[in-house]
């Protein structure tokens, strides 16, 4: 079990990390984004829609899914190939764009998210597109790296101070 434990941890940290990585980051305050649907404005929708295309972030939602699934099939090594091939067929990646979509409706203007389209349309922002999945493997790899030896050292602590799991 404190196998599991340091491994679900290390992935955590290591989907944090690539999370925070996966898109360009604002210095805001977060605040929880509602599951009810909001009113937005449909053209602004649409701007976004196309913006989430031109950063291929469906494509870097996937990624993500199937390296958090890799290594939760390293956890649990005897849960079975087609077990992991059901769940992956019933995630559907229209629900976090629609997440997504709601939280740069929040915090972008029209105006900026048109901004970010024309820079994604440049060669340097196309660049970094190509790039970006990449990145998000190697961080996630080293994220993941980093957060298990945190993990560890955690639990290392908390054991030499008394504490335990149960």
């Amino acid at each position: 079990m404190e196998k599991i434990s340091k491994k679900v941890l290390g992935l955590f940290f290591a989907l944090a990390l690539v999370l925070s990585i996966a898109q360009p980051v604002f210095s805001v305050e977060v605040a929880p984004v509602e599951a009810a649907p909001v009113e937005v404005q449909t053209d602004k929708i649409e701007q976004i829609q196309e913006l989430l295309e031109l950063t291929s972030s469906k494509d870097q939602y996937g990624q993500i899914m199937n390296l958090v699934v890799a290594s939760m099939r390293q956890s649990f090594p005897n849960v079975p190939n087609d077990w992991w091939e059901r769940f992956l067929a019933k995630v559907d990646p229209t629900e976090i764009d629609a997440i997504v979509a709601r939280i740069y409706d929040k915090y972008f203007t029209v105006e900026e998210i048109s901004a970010l389209i024309e820079f994604n349309r440049t060669e340097v922002g196309r660049a970094i597109n190509a790039k970006m999945p990449i990145v998000l493997q190697e961080s996630f790899m080293a994220g993941q790296q980093w957060g298990q030896s945190l993990a560890e050292e955690v639990l290392r602590e908390l054991e030499a101070d008394g504490y335990s799991s149960t």
